[in-house]
């Protein structure tokens, strides 16, 4: 990413980089723990990583816990990243990676909330110290802001031509899958039909109130946290 986002590599982040990074921290544990398996936790788009990476490494995973999971979500602004003229495939002039400034997270955080009143979810403390940790997270961009690569976005653009972002069938695994009540990333329709198509005869499916796509920064997080810990601790 220390190209301008044209010139930088357009599969930045994509789910192939995603699963080597995750057989290498995996491979790292379990050799460092001495044990056969790890317990996977995966977040927003980072689920669907997860749960591939089970796919292929069913031995090492014992546990999946899924919070605010995509499978094949149908908001968002894929639309708009199309190339013009091949829809469903990321337009070159987006390039490898796009850039959030300072005040994006409030964006996000009313387009989820609607009409309902801020200090339900979160307050401004959160808020401002979510952002000064997500602006201070690239030290080497010169300009105020942190760059996020865009392979997430080509998942998204997957889907709108009508893929999935794994075959849930295939999970055999128990799995936990946990959303906010107001979350449209991950949608209540989303989550229900991934719950249903998922092969595990172990599985549960948790929606918390009050909570967006940002759950784990607001007040509900207590309860998020417990959930996992229960789910995570069970013998």
């Amino acid at each position: 990413m220390d190209s301008e986002p044209a010139a930088s590599l357009p599969s930045l982040g994509c789910m192939d980089d995603a699963l080597a990074d995750l057989r290498d921290v995996v491979g790292f544990v379990l050799a460092q723990e001495g044990v056969d398996q790890v317990d996977l936790l995966g977040y927003s788009w980072g689920t669907a990583r997860s749960a591939s990476y089970a796919l292929t490494a069913s031995g090492q995973i014992r546990r999946l816990a899924l919070y605010a999971p995509v499978w094949r979500p149908v908001t968002g602004a894929a639309g708009t990243a199309s190339d013009p003229g091949r829809p469903g495939v990321l337009n070159p002039q987006w390039g490898g990676y796009t850039t959030f400034r300072p005040g994006d997270l409030r964006k996000n955080w009313v387009w989820e909330i609607g009409g309902l009143a801020p200090s339900l979810f979160h307050d401004g403390h959160a808020l401002e110290a979510a952002e000064r940790a997500l602006m201070a997270s690239d030290p080497e961009w010169p300009d105020e802001g942190f760059r996020a690569p865009l392979g997430p976005m080509i998942d998204a653009l997957a889907v709108t031509r009508g893929e999935t972002l794994f075959d849930a069938s295939r999970i055999e695994h128990e799995v936990l899958l946990l959303r906010g009540a107001q979350d449209r990333l991950s949608s209540e329709a989303d989550a229900n039909e991934l719950f249903m198509a998922l092969g595990s005869r172990r599985k549960r499916l948790i929606t918390i109130g009050y909570g967006t796509h940002l759950l784990h920064l607001e007040h509900a997080r207590d309860q998020l946290i417990q959930e996992l810990t229960v789910f995570l601790r069970q013998p």
